[in-house]
């Protein structure tokens, strides 16, 4: 399930895959996904969650694993990996 704020710019050029497994993504408002951005769905049942006026910029990929949960005003830089496939943080 995909949950997007009507102000949330995102790129044509974005991937963003949908769950097999029923996890979520949620964007908040004002938030700025960028061209060539993946966002992928494996290794675990977490979800996605970015807040409100945060910046995602070219060449990022996201995957779910254990969950991705990014504050408020987050700027992530071109070329990131985020991966919580193996790793969980209670």
């Amino acid at each position: 399930m995909q949950i997007i704020a009507p102000s949330a710019r995102i790129s044509r050029l974005a991937d963003i895959e949908e769950s097999v497994r029923g996890s979520k993504l949620l964007i908040g408002e004002n938030v700025m996904i960028d061209a060539f951005v993946k966002i992928k769905f494996t290794g675990g049942l977490g979800d996605i969650v970015i807040g409100c006026n945060c910046a995602i910029n070219s060449g990022t990929v996201i995957y779910s694993g254990n969950g991705v949960n990014l504050g408020n005003n987050v700027a992530i830089a071109a070329n990131c990996t985020l991966a919580p496939t193996n790793h969980e943080f209670s």
